[in-house]
């Protein structure tokens, strides 16, 4: 699951990258964000 993240991530960080570092900033806060949600559920914390 962290792996399809991370593919995510990377996807929109190269493909957003030419329309302005502050719209991708915040695409990939939300990315971080679904990505320690998903590390907790594994946990079983959630």
């Amino acid at each position: 699951m962290n792996t399809g993240i991370r593919g995510i991530k990377s996807f929109f960080t190269w493909e957003l990258g030419q329309y302005g570092r502050a719209f991708t900033d915040d695409l990939l806060l939300v990315c971080q964000t679904f990505e320690v949600m998903d590390i907790y559920r594994e946990r079983g914390s959630l």
